[in-house]
């Protein structure tokens, strides 16, 4: 939340700036990332929406994931300095 209120300090009015991350699963245990920086982040700038960006390896079978748990996507998340 720090470093976004700095860049908030350094945007003009009505930019948008995007974050790009992953929700994490590490042995059996889901780190929600991208929904844990959506919550703080919408508390300095407002929350637009995601954009999900899936991956398209060819010839490669997709089992929970590509590389592993949600690693056949990852979220772009929109936020606007208003």
């Amino acid at each position: 939340g720090r470093i976004y209120s700095n860049v908030k300090d350094k945007m003009k009015p009505d930019a948008f700036v995007v974050i790009e991350v992953s929700n994490l699963k590490h042995k059996g245990v889901l780190t929600p990332l991208a929904w844990d920086i959506a919550r703080e982040v919408s508390k300095i700038m407002h929350f637009e929406g995601e954009i999900i960006v899936n991956w398209d390896i060819p010839d490669f079978e997709f089992e929970n994931g590509a590389f592993g748990y949600g690693y056949d996507h990852h979220y772009c998340l929109l936020f606007i300095n208003n």
